[in-house]
């Protein structure tokens, strides 16, 4: 009934806004405070983090969905979110201030940094990209309800494919020293082609773990490739609005 899904789409924006606001802002101080020769590296050192808790948390939430029920694996994820609200209050010193704003000329229209010819390039590649990400999230649950998988079955897929992310940002820093950001992006993109022209084709727990970690060995490389392209060829101080 729309009743009932109308709190899931307040839920989902709410979740996917904090979300977002997080990692732009542990992005940016990364990206700040790294070497830039070690950048790459130090981005696949922050994705390890991200693909760790894609791991667990799709196949800890299928075991709970399907030992105690959807509530009380809300309930669990909300104790979650409240644990690492609390991490964040007790290590606020840790962050940098907020620097005051200086005055100047009156700030560019965000879509001025379209004109940056590579810039352009990598925000469409980061697009394309972001688009497959959140695709498999998408793919995975409901094709694997369509073909009768378990919650744990599905949380075991989703699993996969964060294992392969972790795997492949694990050799992120001796990938960088041997190919180029551009090289990454054209393998991850060639990867997430072949993986989701394999998906119809298999209905299957294990089939669809192994497609699985193909899509997250390309995409779980792109990550760490794109975050050091944009604070290369982002305009002096516009680095997180790109």
């Amino acid at each position: 009934a729309t009743a009932d899904l109308a709190p899931l789409l307040v839920a989902s924006a709410l979740i996917g806004t904090g979300a977002m606001l997080t990692m732009l802002s542990i992005q940016k101080v990364v990206g700040d405070r790294a070497d830039p020769s070690r950048r790459a590296a130090a981005f696949s050192g922050l994705a390890l983090g991200a693909s760790i808790s894609g791991f667990a948390g799709p196949v800890l939430s299928g075991l709970l969905i399907d030992s105690f029920g959807h509530r009380a694996t809300f309930g669990a994820l909300v104790a979650v979110a409240l644990l690492a609200l609390a991490v964040a209050w007790f290590n606020r010193g840790l962050l940098p201030a907020h620097a005051r704003r200086m005055s100047g000329p009156e700030p560019l229209h965000p879509l001025e940094l379209l004109r940056h010819t590579e810039l352009r390039h990598i925000l469409i590649a980061t697009a394309l990209i972001s688009m497959s990400w959140d695709l498999q999230t998408f793919v995975i649950p409901v094709h694997g309800t369509r073909v009768g998988l378990s919650a744990s079955e599905i949380g075991f897929v989703l699993g996969c494919f964060a294992l392969a992310t972790f795997s492949v940002r694990l050799a992120m820093p001796w990938l960088s020293r041997r190919v180029t950001e551009w090289q990454v992006l054209t393998y991850t993109l060639f990867c997430a082609t072949l993986a989701f022209a394999l998906f119809p084709l298999f209905s299957s727990r294990v089939p669809l773990m192994a497609v699985a970690f193909l899509l997250g060995l390309g995409l779980g490389a792109a990550q760490p490739n794109v975050m050091s392209l944009v604070h290369s060829h982002s305009p002096p101080g516009r680095v997180g609005e790109a």
